[in-house]
């Protein structure tokens, strides 16, 4: 599933702005005009006019300006207040604010008033009309950023500034700026690491891009240089000599991207020194042929002595050289020194004498055998360095060459079936006899041993190959009687030869299963049917019991199913989604034995989904889209009912990216700038056609303009077929782009993550024109560069900041020659870092390539070699058992060629002569190859000393596929093709292909094709898994590649990618209707070959996919069949998906007389009541409607709720010959606006009275109003009115779903007294949220807010908690996730850092391990001796006093719960968000439940119980943690009732009332009378949504909504700020909504309400809601969790974790100090801003409520903001059909 940030943007106030100056030389800078917008409100909200006009302020700010520049700054403020649109204001404001003298060096004025002054003039520039007057609002504005230290930003200003208006001040001000901060060279390198040295200037810019000749602007001694290069900031000087002096001169005018250009010339007098000395080797081979060789080839530089020492670490150690990765890298000084003292044996220390040519690398072979003689076995290390070289052993890599001297050459096919060996001779290829051969595992011990036989082979039993740790295969080792010694690493990557044909599903093991469902998606709360069938090697039908692990997206396991057989090797499993499950990919894994690897998996998706009504085909012409011609695309669409699509509108758009597939025909080649940031270019397809009669259109596509680039780039072709609905269906295809481009491609010659340590680059280099075809070029010049970031830092007003730059250090530089028929190459010496190799033509304007790479000891090594390539073919496709398959071989040279054929092991193996040309070689196919074998022929080529040709292989491969009919069954499904809707489904089932007797068994599917559509679904298709190639069984190996080459001493080296692993590739769309979805479980078949089940349908119009998968014991085999349901009559209702109280939608009865008759029908729609004992359906429309033969007609209904909840309408079509067609649609009508609370609380004297009536309605929506009443001695703490708010917040979070659940595990009595709901579904809410809190469970145990990421430790013991009371109440709390939790807790008590930044945390751990009997008691005492202090929380303490008296320690549990009572206090103010959730008020409530549940300090429970209370009643509004911890203290405390004598209506009650009350109950009138002889509390709340939505509000944040189209202009939707829209059915917006926070502080939630006429483009469904396609939206960064809802867009966000610091050039610092210092707004360092967005279309015409947006901070619930509400008209599309 795509990751969220794929379709969000996130952006806190300290983004760095960007600058830009347009053709039009307009001025704009978003976080300058960010600061403006707040710096605007603060003013408007904060300085009041007074009744003075604006002119007499602005005067009185004048003359105040010379003497108090802040008496100044007010009255312009005043002034702006008074009139926000006078220019004159603002720029008087601005230059205020600049004019303060600030004295303190440490107050924020230094900081604020620049930011302040920057929106002020920002603001006077917008509104400026006369050039004059922007010319100095700008000049006002540099100033102020330069201020800022925002240097370009300032240098624009005023540069824009004077382009308007010439001003000599400003001139002076502007010049001196830019030579400071300006477009300047900065530094300068010389490059002396490449064959040709090279001086780069350094400037603080990039260069200019485009077509610009930069040789004009450089002279080299007087002359034009011989090459030039622009890379970023760098201009590079080219063709220099080594060892000269040079007289650089670049000339004025050079250009950067910033407009700007160098001013003055500029002279460098520049040496280029003579390159350092130094000695490298060529690679990391390791075998020197012990014939033939004229020694180790050693490359040196500018030295004339090499200084070598060569060690031998024994054949016993080989395992942990290989497995330490030392035999592939290079050596440092520290490891050289390991192999002195420890691990090797010195066996030569000398130097050696070489040539020197000045500047160039000489070639020179170290004689192995003349300096160090008889080799014993073991693996020898040379490392060499110039003799005056120095010494830097400890710090720099060494030159080091691993090396053995053998004739043997070793060959390993190695897996499950064990280790097969080969061992020849390298020198003349033939095989070597009574060798001894040796297995050798990691931990050094010899596994096993063996002689090679004839054949050389040696076979090691899968029993040793199969070790696990230490006893894992690692070496093989082969030594002869002569003396011969080699070995091959087991633990390298094996040979990729996915080039060769190797593909298909991993090659399975004894047993091999196969796994489906019966769709692709399901909704949260359906049903996955999982069958699986197992199999063994032999294709055999295993009862093996088997066990399926569901796992969710993000990998961690939601549940376990052990299967049995139930048939034939065929299982199946129901499994019941809980409506809150996570959604996203989900995966069923089908294990053996679950420690081990899965047998088979299937992975689905669950999300929210609407099947579809059309289905849709596009067809492009063949090939690429071309630049110069436009495409061709035809497009066939149909109902799923049947008929073609006819007269439907058709949109789409076209968007062009970069492609990350290869370019078709050469794998892992890289073609242009790689790391160049190519932005999609999205266009809409403007004037398609309707669809013709027959659903058909034809229409051409053309590229939009996009960049020339030599990069792969493809075009996303969508197309949307509009239903009548105002929805669409999409379709989308990707073609490849053809820019027409000459190219040039390299291919690395390692992994992705790059070099390992001291391995060489190596690099494959091509050239292709722009046909795509491979061409020969000569002279392709290629650099590596080195790139290094450098900082420069500076000083401004005492504070540091700095510029990064990074700088191209030429390392290796060389030319090429590309030929048609073979690959280039490229190979040079990297270190750590990153770099970046350049290749580019010599042609003016020729093509050029960019590729970055890391280097270094943290890149993977070992990449997969491909080996030589030989070229062999079958004379069949299949054969069957028993046939003979003749492989041909073709060989220029011949040779002898090693034949093995593998299956799950090494069936078989031969060795043939291959004579020059090639040959022919005979296999018999065996019956025990299943569905195939590979035939492999390894050719070896001998040494042939005279022409100097090193030993080789080239290595042919070929899948032998065996005919699998025998073993396929044929399933036909000769059903119906076309039924009635309603009616029941019947499937026959008949199967072909049993044998007489034999038994079978089926599953059948019946699905809507529409649910199949949305993921591809294809009918699962047994045979294509268990009768498929696979993928090779067996690891292939020699060391043919690491051949050390001491006679020419160079080598190249051959690779190609390997088969990555194919994505899911599922995809969705969004619900409407009921889904058809039915699975018959497995059906035993009848003896002669039948099958048939039943399914009874719902009232449907589409198609029905039948899926049938059946098998035998040693067959399998599907079939699938369309069935068409319809009526006579198509009906298809078009309706929103919910409504809102207030709207009036148009809802579109479509009829299509498909079958009927001519004539007139009728078209009826009743509502029913909402109360059926309310009387029969209320009729809304009778119509009568005449149709021709396959006429299709609407009939629209405008629908106008009168109430809120589910409504209930039936709609009929009748006409003749008995037609009667029906459908139900229910909507749930929404509140307009959200829950409104109100709260009495009285003191009821002794024979006093209270009177509920109808007054307490006004204004609420009766059917949605609770009234609860609590009148006793704990009524202050109303509990009734908490348990409602409780179960009416909408959200859930971990945090809140718990705080609604952990009351109810003890209150359900009063839950159900109130009318919340029944014990039984009180109970079952309990359980449901055990489950769903177990959903957000990651696999350490922790559990995070929204799901298993970004767990929290607080939370993590605050679920425990509940689970832990949950377990003791009763409930069913599954005892693994449990005992995974607090595992989870008692490692962080463990080892969390003993600081007061966790206190809290480890508190709650501590307290609930301790009701587990789990906690350390020597931790517990720790703390409460020693860091008591650090618990600042009175929750905190009173945790630990409680966890203390659970464990027993009375007198310590005292001490610390009398520091918690000490810390209570009666006021509730939330100062600043806390990260355990909690306030003042929950810490009261919750050390009251702590006291009265462990016993201590059981007195001062009143005196708390005042507090709390008090403390309650002086908020507004509560979070869910105050109101849970409030319900639990209330539990704890209980009730007393003595002498509390209460009536009802006249009626008495015993004890307290606890009582909810209808709105009925309250307008008849309630009255409580207080019968007892003392005052009692008396509480009355009431909770109920709003008839009238509220007016906007803003306490603590500020949130906006606005429009845009796809296009990024903006859309005037009035509605969304509480005013009146139009917007035109099937139009897409892209909705912005924008935050702001006056603190970087807590968990927020933003909830925007869609009117009921608009729908999101869900883009975790939908291609076409990806706003990623849209490059005018920023970078985005993404919410912790999100929700497309059918009626609401959900972002939660965590402000603590996201603040941001201010960087340079960076917007959103805080905005001065207080009004009475300066109009400057209060000093915020840490505010934070916030916008998301998504795509909207309009569906559904009429009027309706546009609901409010709102934002709020989750546990401080009075800190919030909303919207405005409005109406929106959606207007109907012209189209009926």
């Amino acid at each position: 599933m795509r990751l969220f940030s794929a379709f969000l943007f996130f952006m806190f106030a300290s983004f760095a702005g960007i600058s830009t100056a347009s053709a039009a030389s307009r001025f704009t800078h978003q976080g300058i005009a960010d600061d403006a917008a707040r710096y605007e409100r603060y003013v408007r909200e904060t300085w009041k006019s007074g009744g003075k006009t604006a002119a007499d302020l602005k005067l009185a700010a004048a003359k105040q300006m010379a003497a108090d520049a802040r008496a100044a700054s007010r009255s312009y403020a005043t002034a702006v207040s008074a009139d926000p649109k006078n220019a004159e204001s603002w720029l008087g404001l601005a230059r205020a604010l600049l004019a303060i003298k600030t004295t303190d060096e440490n107050s924020s004025e230094r900081y604020d008033l620049p930011v302040n002054a920057s929106g002020a003039a920002y603001r006077a520039y917008e509104l400026a009309t006369g050039k004059t007057e922007q010319a100095a609002a700008l000049a006002v504005l540099g100033e102020a950023m330069q201020r800022r230290a925002y240097w370009r930003p300032a240098i624009d200003a005023y540069r824009i500034s004077l382009e308007l208006a010439e001003a000599p001040a400003v001139r002076a001000t502007y010049e001196k700026l830019r030579a400071e901060h300006g477009f300047r060279m900065t530094d300068y390198k010389t490059d002396t690491e490449g064959l040709r040295p090279r001086v780069c200037a350094v400037f603080s810019e990039n260069l200019s891009r485009g077509d610009i000749d930069f040789a004009k602007f450089v002279s080299v001694d007087g002359k034009d240089p011989e090459s030039v290069a622009v890379e970023g900031s760098q201009l590079c000087i080219e063709g220099l000599t080594y060892g000269q002096r040079y007289q650089i001169n670049i000339r004025d005018g050079l250009p950067s991207e910033t407009k700007e250009a160098v001013e003055k010339p500029i002279a460098l007098a520049v040496y280029v020194p003579d390159r350092k000395a130094s000695v490298r080797f060529t690679g990391k081979s390791y075998v020197l042929p012990s014939r033939g060789q004229q020694g180790i080839p050693v490359v040196s530089i500018n030295t004339q002595r090499v200084a070598i020492e060569v060690y031998r670490v024994g054949d016993r150690s080989l395992a942990n050289v290989i497995g330490n990765g030392e035999l592939d890298r290079q050596l440092y000084g520290y490891d050289l020194e390991t192999l002195r003292e420890r691990t090797g044996e010195k066996v030569y220390v000398g130097e050696m004498d070489v040539d020197q040519k000045l500047n160039e690398e000489v070639v020179t072979a170290f004689p192995v055998s003349e300096t160090i003689g008889q080799l014993k076995p073991g693996a020898y290390a040379m490392i060499a360095k110039p003799a005056d070289g120095g010494d830097q052993e400890n710090w720099n890599s060494l030159s080091t060459q691993w090396f053995i001297v053998s004739d043997l050459g070793l060959t390993a096919f190695s897996g499950d079936s064990g280790v097969h060996a080969f061992v020849r001779s390298l020198a003349d290829t033939s095989a070597v006899t009574d060798a001894n051969v040796k297995l050798v595992a990691r931990n050094n011990e010899v596994l096993g041993t063996g002689k090679s036989d004839a054949n050389g082979f040696v076979r090691f039993d899968a029993g040793l190959a199969r070790g696990e740790g230490g006893l894992q295969p690692a070496v093989l080792v082969a030594e002869t009687f002569a003396g011969e010694y080699a070995f091959l690493d087991l633990t390298s990557n094996a040979f990729d030869l996915s080039d060769r044909g190797v593909k298909g599903r991993d090659a399975p093991g004894p047993i091999d299963a196969f796994a489906y469902t019966e769709r692709g998606v399901y909704r949260p709360g359906e049903e996955v049917n999982v069958t699986t069938l197992i199999r063994d090697a032999a294709g055999m039908a295993s009862a093996l019991p088997v066990t399926v692990i569901l796992t969710r997206p993000d990998g961690v396991e939601h549940a376990r199913y052990p299967l049995a057989d139930e048939g034939l090797g065929g299982r199946t499993v129901r499994i019941a989604l809980g409506g809150g499950v996570m959604t996203g990919t989900w995966r069923a894994k089908v294990h053996a034995d679950p420690k081990a690897d899965a047998l088979a998996q299937v992975s689905f998706l669950v999300e929210d989904y609407v099947p579809e009504r059309l289905d849709l085909t596009l067809k492009p012409d063949a090939g690429p889209i071309a630049v110069d011609a436009a495409k061709p695309m035809t497009i066939d669409g149909r109902y799923l009912y049947g008929p073609p699509a006819a007269d439907l509108s058709v949109e789409g758009e076209i968007v062009v990216r970069a492609s990350a597939r290869e370019l078709d025909g050469y794998p892992g080649y890289k073609f242009g700038e790689t790391d160049r940031l190519i932005n999609p270019v999205r266009q809409p397809l403007e004037s398609l056609p309707d669809t013709d009669a027959n659903g058909k259109a034809t229409f051409n596509v053309s590229l939009p303009a996009v960049e020339k680039t030599a990069r792969p780039l493809e075009a996303n072709i969508v197309v949307r077929l509009r239903e009548v609905s105002g929805r669409s269906i999409e379709r989308s295809v990707v073609l490849p782009v053809d820019l027409k481009q000459r190219r040039i491609g390299v291919k690395p010659l390692f992994k992705e993550s790059g070099p390992g340590d001291g391995e060489q680059a190596m690099f494959e280099v091509i050239t292709l024109d722009t046909a795509g075809a491979r061409t020969a070029e000569a002279g392709i010049v290629w650099e590596l560069k080195r790139l290094e970031t450098s900082w420069q830092w500076y000083s401004r007003d005492g504070a540091w900041t700095y510029e990064t730059q990074t700088l191209r250090r030429k390392v290796a530089s060389g030319t090429l020659d590309t030929l048609t028929d073979a690959a280039a190459k490229v190979a040079a010496d990297v270190d750590y870092g990153r770099y970046e190799l350049e290749l580019r033509s010599v042609d003016a304007g020729g093509p050029s390539t960019k590729l970055t790479f890391n280097s270094g000891w943290y890149a993977a090594t070992g990449a997969a070699e491909s080996p030589e390539m030989l070229d062999v073919a079958l004379d069949k496709e299949s054969y069957q058992p028993g046939e003979t398959a003749k492989l041909r071989i073709a060989s220029k040279q011949g040779g002898k060629a090693l034949i093995a054929i593998l299956g799950n092991g090494l069936v078989m193996s031969k060795e043939v002569d291959i004579a020059k040309g090639g040959g022919e070689v005979e296999l018999t196919v065996g019956e025990d190859w299943g569905p195939g074998a590979y035939a492999t022929a390894l050719l070896y080529r001998p040494m042939d000393e005279q022409a100097r040709r090193m030993p080789g292989r080239a290595i042919g491969i070929k899948w032998i596929g065996v005919d699998q009919s025998k073993r396929t069954l044929k399933v036909a499904l000769p059903g119906e093709a076309k039924i009635k809707s309603g009616d029941g489904l019947t499937i026959p089932v008949k199967i072909e292909g049993l044998d007489a007797g034999e038994e079978a068994r089926v599953t059948i599917a019946a699905v809507d094709a529409g649910i199949l559509n949305l993921t591809k679904f294809q009918t699962p298709a047994p045979e294509t898994h268990f009768h498929a190639q696979r993928k090779l069984a067996l690891e292939v190996r020699d060391f043919y590649g690491r051949l050390i080459d001491g006679m020419r001493a160079e080598r190249g080296k051959m690779r190609s990618g390997g088969d990555g692993m194919e994505a899911d590739g599922i995809t969705g769309s969004p619900p409407v209707e009921e889904t058809v979805a039915l699975f018959s479980g497995i059906v035993k078949v009848e003896a002669d070959g039948t099958a048939k089940v039943e399914f009874a349908l719902p009232d449907f119009n589409g198609t029905v996919r039948v899926m049938a998968v059946a098998w035998s014991k040693t067959k399998v085999g599907h079939g699938s069949a369309d069935v068409i349901v319809r009526d006579a009559v198509a009906l298809t209702v078009s309706a929103p998906r919910f409504l809102t109280l207030g709207d009036e939608a148009t809802v579109d009865l479509s009829v299509h007389n498909v079958d009927g008759p001519a004539g007139n029908y009728s078209v009826a729609v009743a509502q029913l009541p909402l109360d059926a004992s309310a009387g029969g359906p209320h009729s809304l429309l009778s119509r009568p409607l005449a149709l021709k033969a396959g006429e299709r007609n609407s009939e629209r209904l405008a629908l106008k709720p009168k109430e809120v909840g589910l409504q209930t309408y039936d709609v009929a079509v009748t006409g003749p010959d008995g037609i009667d067609v029906k459908r139900r649609l229910s909507f749930d009508v929404k509140p307009p606006a959200g829950d409104i609370k109100r709260t009495t609380v009285s003191s009821l004297a002794a024979g006093g009275k209270i009177t509920l009536g109808s007054d307490l309605l006004s204004g609420l929506i009766k059917s949605r109003t609770r009234v609860n009443v609590s009148v006793g001695p704990a009524a202050m703490l109303d509990v009734p009115g908490l348990l409602t708010s409780l179960d009416r917040y909408p959200y859930g979070c971990a945090e809140q779903t718990v705080s609604r659940a952990m009351p109810l595990v003890y209150a359900n009595a009063v839950a159900e007294q109130i009318g919340i709901a029944p014990d039984k579904e009180i109970k079952a809410r309990v359980q449901t949220a055990i489950d769903r809190v177990f959903e957000m469970q990651d696999s350490t145990g922790a559990f995070g807010v929204w799901g298993p990421t970004d767990v929290d430790l607080w939370l993590t013991a605050y679920v425990t908690d509940f689970l832990t009371r949950a377990k003791e109440a009763g409930y069913t709390v599954r005892p693994v996730p449990l005992g995974l939790a607090l595992d989870r807790l008692q490692n962080f008590v463990a080892n969390a850092q003993d600081n007061a930044n966790s206190a809290e945390s480890r508190a709650y751990a501590l307290y609930v391990l301790a009701r587990n009997s789990r906690a350390p008691v020597g931790e517990l005492r720790y703390f409460a001796d020693e860091k008591l202090d650090q618990f600042q929380t009175v929750l905190a303490k009173a945790q630990l006093g409680a966890a203390l008296s659970m464990l027993g320690d009375k007198p310590r549990a005292e001490r610390v719960f009398k520091a918690a009572l000490g810390g209570m206090d009666e006021k509730a103010n939330v100062i600043l968000a806390r990260n355990d959730f909690g306030s003042s008020l929950r810490d009261g409530a919750a050390l009251v439940t702590l006291a009265m549940e462990t016993g201590l300090y059981k007195e001062e429970a009143p005196k708390l119980v005042n507090v709390v209370a008090k403390a309650f009643q002086s908020r507004q509004y509560t979070s869910t943690q105050e109101q849970a911890w409030m319900l639990l203290a209330a539990h704890a405390l209980g009730e007393d009732l003595k002498g509390t004598k209460l009536a009802i209506n006249g009626g008495p009650v015993e004890g307290s009332i606890v009582r909810g009350l209808t709105a009925g109950e309250v307008e008849k009138g309630v009255v409580i009378t207080n019968n007892g002889d003392s005052p009692v509390d008396a509480v009355v709340s009431v909770i109920g949504a709003s008839l009238v939505a509220e007016p906007s509000a803003s306490k603590g944040f500020t949130i906006s909504r606005s429009y845009f189209t796809l296009d990024g202009e903006p859309v005037d939707l009035a509605s969304a700020a509480g005013g009146s829209a139009e917007i035109g059915q099937n139009e897409r917006l892209v909705a912005v909504v924008k935050i702001e926070s006056d603190e970087a502080h807590g968990r927020v939630l933003l909830v925007d309400r869609l009117p009921s006429g608009l729908e999101i483009d869900n883009p975790r469904l939908v291609e076409g809601g990806d706003v990623a396609n849209l490059e005018w939206l920023k970078d985005t960064l993404k919410p912790q969790h999100t929700e497309f809802r059918d009626d609401r867009f959900v972002a939660a966000f965590d402000l603590s974790a996201k603040a941001a610091a201010t960087s340079n050039g960076g917007a959103g610092e805080g905005e001065g100090e207080g009004a009475d210092d300066a109009a400057a707004a209060p000093p915020l360092t840490a505010k934070a801003s916030a916008a998301v967005a998504y795509i909207v279309r309009a569906v559904t015409p009429g009027n309706f409520v546009h609901p409010a947006a709102t934002i709020e901070d989750m546990y401080r619930p009075e800190r919030y903001a909303r919207t405005e509400a409005g109406l929106l008209t959606v207007t109907s599309n012209a189209k009926k059909k």
